[in-house]
């Protein structure tokens, strides 16, 4: 009933060669700097951006392409120019504006100061403030997580300790303890305190 003359190869091209390797580009940075889920046509019009970029840059590998009669090298081309590239586009931006930012010529990247001490990963203790006016201590290490925008406030921390009430200082882990999971609306506020070494 449908055939091939009823297909429109120069649009599937472009949906390959253009949106395909844009879609790709926006999922993997979306990994690697959550945000805000945009709208389908914002996604649509993004994606047609990075895509549009990744073939100006890959151009030569898709002239190559056509050009060769290798079936292997054009399949290594083509998943250079549809998977790989569009891969790697978000890292290197990533990288790009965050040395932009160090340099002091755009703003902090992280959206809240939660992210921003998050990020770093460095090992802290903090005490959790409740509403009640009771706290816990733990101590923040390479094994204890903090979740980030858009969704921030979430806190795993791997080794609970004690505080002592008058002095707030830490004396001592807490017994067959293997750590506290925290939501935003379990805590008041947290109190971050360097670990000295």
């Amino acid at each position: 009933m449908f055939g091939i003359e009823s297909v429109d190869l120069e649009a599937i091209a472009v949906a390959v060669l253009v949106i395909l390797p844009g879609f790709i580009s926006m999922r993997v940075y979306s990994l690697i700097r959550p945000g805000d889920q945009p709208t389908l046509k914002d996604t649509v019009f993004e994606a047609l951006a990075y895509g549009l970029i990744n073939l100006g840059v890959m151009f030569w590998a898709v002239v190559w392409f056509f050009a060769s009669t290798s079936i292997i090298l054009q399949s290594a081309l083509a998943a250079l120019t549809l998977a790989i590239a569009p891969i790697a586009w978000p890292f290197v931006l990533d990288w790009l504006l965050n040395r932009l930012a160090a340099w002091g010529l755009l703003a902090n990247r992280n959206k809240t100061a939660w992210d921003e001490f998050f990020a770093r990963r460095q090992e802290c203790w903090l005490i959790i403030h409740f509403d009640d006016g009771s706290k816990i201590g733990g101590r923040f290490s390479e094994n204890s997580y903090a979740t980030i925008y858009p969704n921030p406030g979430h806190l795993f921390i791997e080794e609970l300790w004690q505080i002592d009430p008058d002095s707030g200082e830490f004396f001592g882990d807490a017994p067959i303890s293997a750590g506290i999971i925290l939501k935003p609306g379990d805590y008041r506020f947290v109190e971050i305190k360097s670990i000295v070494t």
